[in-house]
């Protein structure tokens, strides 16, 4: 313990005497000496700031690696459209002219399953397609591709009635034609191409009408299913058909059955190309008793070619050559030339002349067997 804190203890516990007292205070005061200097502290170093530590990447078990995002693919231009995109002086008129082409083009093909199958005056009648129609002359739709309804209505009007280069209510030479009134009515399923429909025949005027009608050949009435499928590409379709006809006014007395009815299947192949080229094979069986052996089989290839014309008129051109052997070898051949007119929204007009020869197994005169007709189609879908 230090002398002056012994001191000052001592003080507190008994008297102290002067001379305590006085080296008490000089104790407490200290040397005389003059305090030595307080050094001063050097300042701090300026303060580095630390980097902070690099975040490490975290790992992420069973994670697929990311695959960079491929470009969809592009199809390919058609080589026409893409001679004038890459030429040095590029005709944007003639561009547009392809453009339209080829948007009718690919109405054309989209018509076999929005078209009704199976033909109403005959196998290779012409029928207008109303998405061939569809386009400006710029190309632009005049209204949705595909957006009409399933229903098809179609109503024909016909100078003659021709079935198998036959003209069925001609009186003596085909020439002395009598006229026909055809309407029909389809339902397509536009996603199965499954199509149902009905089409009669019946002659509108001539002395003989009421005979033929006894004798089951007037009023023809028919009802048919339809199914068509593309196989291999867009362009090549096939399609089955199973079509029942009867005459439910003839009269028993004369054709010695009820309502004479026939049953007839058939196939057909169609490729869509710059011209449509179908080929047909029909056989036709009587299906009462007495009509079992009236049977007909039929081969009938037809090449047909639409050319759009203006977004309102379109002129179509076909030609068939029909072999069958219901009582002998006969060939028939004819010639179709029709102009559709879209008159209106949903209204198609179809006017069309024909012309139809035809030779049995017995050779006959010419006159007898080439004969002209016209006809008359308007038709709607809904």
């Amino acid at each position: 313990m230090k002398p002056t804190l012994a001191i000052l203890l001592s003080t507190i516990t008994e008297p102290a005497s002067a001379n305590e007292l006085e080296d008490l205070l000089k104790a407490l005061e200290g040397p005389t000496s003059p305090p030595a200097t307080r050094a001063t502290a050097p300042p701090p170093p300026p303060r580095i700031p630390t980097l902070a530590p690099v975040a490490q990447p975290i790992e992420v078990e069973n994670r697929a690696p990311l695959e960079p995002e491929v470009a969809p693919e592009v199809a390919p231009l058609p080589p026409q459209v893409e001679e004038l995109v890459t030429s040095s002086a590029c005709d944007f008129t003639a561009l547009e002219a392809e453009v339209v082409a080829l948007r009718a083009r690919l109405a054309q093909l989209e018509a076999s399953v929005e078209a009704p199958t199976g033909a109403i005056s005959a196998p290779h009648a012409l029928h207008l397609d109303e998405d061939a129609l569809a386009y400006d002359e710029r190309g632009e739709p005049t209204e949705e591709v595909g957006d009409e309804g399933p229903w098809g209505v179609e109503l024909t009007y016909a100078s003659a009635y021709v079935d198998a280069g036959e003209n069925v209510f001609a009186e003596g030479s085909p020439w002395n034609s009598h006229a026909a009134v055809l309407p029909a009515v389809a339902w397509t399923h536009r996603t199965t191409g499954l199509t149902i429909g009905y089409d009669g025949v019946f002659q509108a005027d001539g002395a003989n009408a009421a005979d033929l009608i006894a004798e089951g050949v007037g009023h023809q009435q028919a009802i048919y299913a339809g199914l068509e499928r593309s196989v291999f590409s867009e362009r090549l379709e096939v399609g089955v058909e199973l079509k029942t006809t009867f005459f439910p006014f003839a009269d028993p007395k004369q054709t010695d059955v009820v309502s004479p009815a026939a049953l007839e299947g058939g196939v057909s192949l169609t490729w869509e190309g710059p011209a449509t080229i179908a080929v047909a094979i029909a056989y036709e069986n009587g299906l009462q008793q007495q009509l079992w052996g009236e049977h007909k089989l039929t081969v009938e290839p037809s090449i047909t070619h639409e050319l759009p014309l203006s977004h309102q008129v379109t002129a179509a051109f076909g030609t068939y050559l029909a072999v069958s052997n219901a009582e002998g070898v006969e060939v028939d051949g004819g010639v179709d030339l029709g102009v559709g007119l879209a008159l209106v929204d949903g209204l198609e007009l179809l006017p069309s002349a024909h012309l139809a020869w035809s030779r049995g197994a017995e050779a006959r005169e010419a006159h007898e067997t080439t004969f002209l007709w016209w006809d008359l189609v308007v038709g709607t879908r809904f």
